[in-house]
């Protein structure tokens, strides 16, 4: 899905490669070794720190994957419940996933 958007195909990870740790970064790599992206280790509060920024960035494809999975699964949940109740239990969480969703789309 991850195709269509623009962005590189996941799965990511952060890169072993320990010579970045002299070079100030931790490096995110396709599992092919393809780059796509860097956290810098100079500003970190922590060295711990952006290598946990590191793992986020990472996570990205997935996360983007589970969102529209969740997404569509709270739509067909929301509207079961709302036939049968009359209200919205997951328009809530709804507008923060599409709400997501749009940013990393670039929709908004």
């Amino acid at each position: 899905m991850s195709e269509g958007i623009g962005f590189t195909p996941g799965p990511w990870r952060v890169s072993a490669d320990d010579r970045h740790k002299k070079l100030a970064f931790a490096g995110i790599e396709t599992l092919e070794g393809h780059w796509i992206a860097v956290a810098s280790l100079i500003e970190a509060t922590e060295e711990n720190q952006q290598y946990a920024n590191a793992r986020l960035i990472a996570a990205a494809p997935e996360m983007f994957e589970a969102l529209l999975e969740a997404l569509t699964a709270f739509e067909e949940a929301d509207a079961r419940y709302s036939g049968k109740y009359g209200d919205r239990p997951y328009g809530v969480l709804i507008s923060k996933i599409a709400k997501v969703l749009a940013v990393i789309e670039g929709r908004q």
